[in-house]
């Protein structure tokens, strides 16, 4: 029959070249030749005749369209051609990544994929079949089962996440928006595009970002390699991986001072909390107050009047743990010894010794800051009010902790920014109620708390209190007890809640950190901390990201001229940043500018975490408007304080 076709008619039929044409017409040949010798010894012993046609056709047939060849079953279809093709389920492969932070709103960056990669959380594949409901596709992205290389076919984590949602980028831009869907397979298959990357967040909890790393002596075949390397402290003897012992080794150095001194000093009792609070018409001798047979007179913890500079030898919270006034000495000790004299020095290690719970700021958009925190509630309207009630509320033990700050009607997670938004408020109203007018003397209770909340701001990256004027900030650490009034004496005490009236004692360059050196905002300067992150050159994207960069800086030299009304730079900052100046300790991560397309409205949002303004860009729909329009949108954005609209 091959025989019979002509070139055309292989073609047809998919031969194409001379070669595999010449091929095919030798296979047919040697087969019938075979197989005719086989059917006349078969069939010459049922009927006596050859099945010779037939069979050359079948035959034919069968190298044509290679019918014969095993089933997906295993089952051979004997050499014949069946009419039914193996049954395989229909299927299809979806590409995901899934997110650490729930308030990720952008297509993560390399630096911040590799994080991800590194905590088992990149990239994956993922096969669902057409028939998979939402239930099955959940469980399929959540999935535990190994596949080859000991990966993970789903993202397990999500287990804790306490729920998750989908979302896909938007066209030219690193936004990132729901996808709009059911999420049965065949939804999904309908709605996103399989070369496309579905994008994964959490909802209520952050995962965790830390590589997956073995430090034990039971690492598995898969992980070796991966254990790391550890070395003893010569100090403390003890184990320490490479990337932990330049952190120890400070730590260790202040502990190894710290046990000296102690050393030297006579033991104390230290199973009870004792505090002395001092009468400034009794003169009590330092040795008498730590006679451990001597009585403290009943009427001492009534009186109102506080003997500070006393009260800051001896009036330690003696614990099992370390008093903050214990901690402020042992920092002063370390700068004397390292004759660390400048403020920003003394302030940075005080507050790496001080703070603790979850860190004040984030490093890496990337990778989730977690840790004990002390949230409170502040009404915007009342924020004094209110946040003296919070800070109060607080157990004098925990004031250490970092502040978790959130206003009331506003959704902002405070990973730093509507912290240095509360601090800015209430600053500003203390100086206004407390301080424009000269001290409050009837009101001297309540600079204990105005101590507090100075210390918390200084410490907790928030704006320095420097509006106090030289006589205040004299009388306050360089006075005699006797000469201080109630309202300062109070104000030490809340001051050394967290030992900073102590530390002031001990470093005096550190009261320097008081006095306003207020830097004044220039057009130059905020334009080179706001730093711009264009896409690609040469792309659509970069051509409109230029043009509305430009016109924002236009803007800014209208703001610097003051020329929009009761907009300013130090505004702009405060929208961006949260703090209305630059801090003492600089940006944990600098200041930039992300675009991204709009098709409707060209107001900016800013991320004040991460240090983030957001402008909207023109796209090929949507052309920039004229810069009247344009700066009404920025005056509106820049004036709105709010973390979320109310």
């Amino acid at each position: 029959m091959i025989d019979s076709l002509s070139d055309v008619d292989l073609v047809r039929l998919g031969v194409n070249s001379i070669g595999h044409r010449h091929k095919l017409r030798q296979m047919v040949k040697t087969k019938v030749e075979e197989n005719r010798a086989t059917d006349v010894d078969t069939s010459s012993n049922n009927t006596g005749r050859p099945r010779g046609l037939a069979q050359t056709v079948l035959n034919e047939r069968s190298v044509l369209f290679n019918v014969g060849r095993k089933r997906a079953n295993g089952k051979s279809t004997g050499g014949y051609y069946t009419g039914k093709k193996p049954k395989l389920k229909a299927g299809f492969t979806l590409h995901f990544l899934c997110l650490a932070s729930k308030s990720q709103t952008v297509v993560p960056n390399s630096s911040e994929k590799e994080v991800l990669n590194n905590a088992g959380l990149g990239r994956k594949k993922i096969r669902f079949d057409k028939c998979d409901s939402q239930k099955d596709v959940c469980k399929r992205i959540m999935s535990d089962e190994l596949l080859d290389g000991n990966e993970t076919e789903g993202f397990p984590q999500l287990e804790k996440a306490g729920g998750f949602e989908l979302l896909r980028s938007v066209q030219n831009c690193r936004e990132l928006k729901l996808i709009d869907c059911t999420w049965s397979a065949k939804e999904l298959q309908k709605n996103v595009n399989q070369q496309s990357t579905i994008y994964i967040r959490p909802i209520q909890n952050n995962l965790p970002t830390k590589p997956k790393i073995c430090v034990g002596g039971n690492a598995s075949h898969d992980d070796q390699g991966t254990e790391e390397y550890k070395t003893i402290c010569t100090s403390c003897g003890q184990d320490f991986t490479m990337r932990q012992l330049r952190e120890h080794l400070d730590l260790c150095e202040v502990e190894k001072n710290t046990v000296q001194i102690n050393s030297q000093q006579p033991e104390q009792n230290v199973s009870e909390t004792v505090i002395y609070i001092f009468d400034e018409s009794t003169n009590y001798e330092h040795d008498e107050v730590n006679n451990n047979n001597s009585d403290v007179p009943a009427d001492m913890a009534s009186v109102e009047t506080i003997d500070i500079d006393a009260q800051r030898e001896v009036v330690h919270v003696l614990q099992g743990n370390e008093s903050n006034i214990d901690i402020a000495l042992k920092v002063a000790n370390f700068c004397k010894e390292k004759n660390v004299m400048d403020p920003i020095e003394i302030l940075k290690k005080f507050q790496q010794e001080m703070v603790t719970g979850r860190n004040l700021e984030i490093s890496n958009p990337a990778e989730m800051i977690e840790g004990d925190v002390n949230f409170i509630l502040i009404d915007r309207e009342s924020v004094l009010r209110t946040g003296f009630d919070e800070i109060s509320s607080i157990d004098p033990k925990e004031l250490r902790k970092t502040l978790d700050v959130q206003f009331y009607n506003e959704t902002a997670v405070d990973f730093g920014g509507p912290r240095k938004e509360f601090f800015r408020l209430i600053l500003a109203a203390i100086k206004e109620k407390y301080f424009d007018n000269g001290l409050r003397e009837l009101l001297f209770a309540d600079y204990e708390m105005v101590g507090k909340i100075f210390a918390l701001s200084i410490l907790q990256n928030g704006k320095i209190p420097t509006f106090m004027g030289p006589d205040v900030l004299m009388e306050v650490f360089d006075g005699s007890s006797e000469s201080k009034g109630l309202c300062i004496k109070y104000l030490c005490r809340g001051l050394d809640a967290l030992g900073l009236y102590s530390l002031c004692k001990e470093l005096p360059s550190f009261v320097h950190l008081f006095q306003n050196t207020h830097v004044t905002l220039t057009y130059k300067r905020v334009t080179n901390m706001l730093t711009p992150e264009f896409t690609e050159e040469g792309s659509n994207g970069y051509m409109y990201e230029k043009a509305v960069y430009a016109a924002f800086l236009r803007y800014l030299r209208e703001v610097a001229s003051g020329r929009r009304n009761s907009i300013t730079l130090a505004k702009v900052l405060q929208f961006v940043t949260g703090a209305d100046e630059e801090p003492v300790l600089g940006f944990r991560l600098h200041p930039s500018i992300l675009f991204h397309a709009t098709d409707s409205v060209f107001i900016p949002t800013a991320n004040t975490c991460i240090n983030c303004l957001r402008l909207p860009r023109p796209t090929h729909q949507q052309g920039l408007p004229e810069d009247s329009v344009l700066f009404e949108s920025y005056d509106y954005a820049f004036t709105n304080t709010y973390y979320g609209l109310k």
